[in-house]
């Protein structure tokens, strides 16, 4: 038999729908009925603000029933709740949480970052003064007393004034000898600008030691914080 004179279908629906089948096997007529209910809400959807598909709800029946099922009424519904808590932005107590955060960050970053800064600076001192010992070394061996640059170039050494970097005023050569070689200094004077509180005006100190013997070491002395001093100058 013509499968047309088995299954009669008729669809109606706005608000909501109906899907009404007959056939002489009951179970082709549920299948269909079935699919039709899919289809329609496949056709009445919606899409939301992300792009995904949200099931446009029906108005209830009668009954105060939902066609279908109040499925598709609580998905959209919890679609749209979680799209208002995305739209809703930080509460206060976030936000205090996160200011609380970046001070203690703070409080604990930037004093270390600049006692970091300051032994840096500190660094082109002692790199200033050590560049002169090997002057000095050589013009007390050969004159017996200790070299001096506060007026003018001597053996060699520039001018006080001429020895100079970024955060450097000057480097002095001078100090008087004692038996033995000792005293000969060279001192490295730090700006009082453009550098570091902890360092500003303060001297960094090279003091040999052993001149006449050929056993030459060199004392290094700051009257800057311990902290800002490195381990090699000692």
């Amino acid at each position: 038999m013509d499968r047309r004179h088995l299954i009669r279908v008729s669809a109606t629906g706005e608000a909501s729908h109906n899907c009404a089948f007959s056939s002489h096997i009951p179970a082709i007529a549920t299948f269909l009925r079935d699919l039709c209910n899919v289809n329609f809400y496949a056709t009445n959807s919606l899409e939301d603000a992300s792009g995904r598909a949200a099931l446009k709800p029906s108005r209830p029946d009668a009954n105060n029933n939902f066609p279908g099922g109040h499925m598709q009424y609580r998905v959209s519904s919890q679609r749209s709740q979680a799209r208002a808590r995305r739209q809703a932005g930080f509460t206060l107590i976030e936000l205090m949480i996160v200011v609380a955060i970046v001070g203690i960050l703070a409080v604990i970053a930037v004093p270390q970052y600049q006692d970091y800064v300051a032994r840096a600076q500190f660094a082109e001192g002692l790199t200033l003064a050590s560049a002169q010992k090997a002057a000095v070394v050589e013009s007390f061996s050969q004159r017996g007393f200790c070299p001096s640059n506060s007026y003018s170039e001597y053996d060699g050494i520039p001018v006080s004034g001429h020895i100079s970097g970024s955060y450097v005023q000057s480097v002095i050569v001078g100090g008087s000898a004692t038996e033995g070689g000792v005293g000969c200094t060279i001192t490295a004077t730090f700006r009082t600008e453009n550098v570091s509180p902890g360092l500003s005006g303060k001297t960094l100190t090279l003091t040999m030691f052993g001149g006449s013997s050929g056993s030459i070491a060199w004392l290094c002395k700051s009257d800057a914080e311990n902290r800002y001093i490195p381990r090699s100058c000692t």
